[in-house]
């Protein structure tokens, strides 16, 4: 009987070792399978906010040469405004550059998504 029971014992430890096993192996490529969405995830809103940063630097280029095209506006005010995306909106103003002189102004640009400012930038305007 001891050979039997000796026999068996070893098969059932085996059996016990598999199941460990099969369940260490499932740990690893659940870890490895949410690592992977995880890192899926990330890459999509990454991917997501660079077009967003991207269209709002469009729209600021796009502001900023009808600035240039425009003729000179006396501050304070504001120049014609570029067409933008949808849920994007483009906003200027016009302030006198400090140092008094009436013929140069600084113009301030900024682009609204969904009413929160993304981008931001001015540039100096002489009146020639």
């Amino acid at each position: 009987m001891e050979t039997q029971h000796g026999a068996e014992r070893p098969r059932a430890l085996q059996q016990g070792f598999v199941m460990i096993e099969t369940v260490v192996a499932i740990a690893i490529l659940s870890t490895a399978v949410f690592a992977g969405i995880t890192a899926i995830s990330t890459s999509t809103k990454i991917s997501e906010e660079v077009k967003e940063d991207a269209t709002a630097e469009w729209v600021a280029s796009s502001q900023v040469d009808i600035v240039r095209a425009s003729a000179f506006v006396s501050a304070p005010g504001v120049y014609p405004e570029a067409a933008a995306p949808v849920g994007y909106a483009v906003s200027n103003s016009v302030a006198a550059y400090p140092g008094g002189d009436s013929n140069i102004q600084q113009v301030t640009i900024t682009v609204l998504k969904s009413g929160t400012s993304v981008f931001s930038t001015s540039l100096i305007k002489v009146n020639r």
